[in-house]
Parts: structure tokens; C-alpha cells; sequence
């Protein structure tokens, strides 16, 4: 292996040592990213299932998410409505017309309808029902009317 160094003399000899060394260089590293367009779907395969899959799992947080706020939506509306029924009793108001927030509004707002609904005292009269004069001074007048009206 001893071979002796020849100085390039010419352009066409660089330019065909430079071409060879090209040659070289480009197989080299093609042979070493032989697999880049595989990797490179894979990778492409990959990121796509991921977005799948956080999409997914946001679908189910956002689900669970509502099913909560459901529960709970829920589970005020029940205790409103036993607190309604229960100051509805022990007002004597009927359930329909309790409002409120809380059992303090509850009971005040069913108070003051029951305080409206109270019938109100009347006066009381002595002899009521009856005419003032009921004596014959009041019958005969009556008669002479009606003869005059029939013409008796």
C-alpha cells in the first residue's frame, strides 16, 4: 500500500476528486438515514393517536365534569324542595307558593302570605239580616204599591 501522492495538475482531475468524494459522502449518509421517511410516518402516526387520545380523555374530563354539576344541580334542587315542603307545613301555605333561597326567605316570604290570606274580621252587627221597620205601616205600603202597579 504504498502509494505515492500525485499532486492534481488539472481542473478535470479535482473536479473528479471532488465528485468522488461526493459520491462517497452522499451514500454514506444515505445508508445511515435509509429508515428517515418510515421514522418520520411513524412519528407522524404517533402524534396523531396521541391527539386521538387526549381528545378523548377531554371528552370523558368534560363528561364527568358535567355529570357532577348534574348531580349536584340535582341534589340542591332536592334539599329546596324538602325545605319548601317543610316550611309550607309549619306555615299551613301551600308548597307552590313558598319562595326563596334559603329557609330564613323561605319561611318569611310563606309568613307574610299567610298573613295575607288571613281572613279579616267583620264588624258584627246587632240584627242583621233584619228590616229596621217590620211593622204594618211597612206592609201596607208595600200593598198599596203593588195595587197601584196592577191596577186593583
Amino acid at each position: 500500500m504504498t502509494e505515492e501522492f500525485k499532486p492534481i495538475s488539472t481542473q478535470e482531475e479535482l473536479d473528479a476528486l471532488i465528485r468522488d468524494r461526493l459520491k462517497r459522502d452522499r451514500a454514506k449518509t444515505a445508508e445511515k438515514y435509509a429508515d428517515y421517511e418510515d421514522l418520520k410516518a411513524k412519528a407522524a402516526r404517533l402524534d396523531e393517536l396521541e391527539e386521538a387520545q387526549k381528545g378523548e380523555l377531554e371528552r370523558a374530563n368534560e363528561k364527568i365534569a358535567k355529570l357532577e354539576k348534574d348531580a349536584a344541580d340535582r341534589a340542591a334542587a332536592e334539599k329546596a324542595r324538602e325545605l319548601k315542603e317543610r316550611v309550607a307545613k309549619e306555615t299551613g301555605v301551600p308548597v307552590e307558593l313558598v319562595q326563596g333561597a334559603d329557609e330564613e326567605s323561605m319561611r318569611a316570604f310563606a309568613e307574610s302570605v299567610a298573613a295575607y290570606a288571613k281572613k279579616p274580621s267583620a264588624a258584627r252587627v246587632d240584627g242583621a239580616g233584619e228590616f229596621a221597620d217590620t211593622g204594618k205601616a211597612a206592609k201596607s205600603d208595600m200593598a198599596g204599591f203593588v195595587s197601584q202597579l196592577f191596577g186593583e
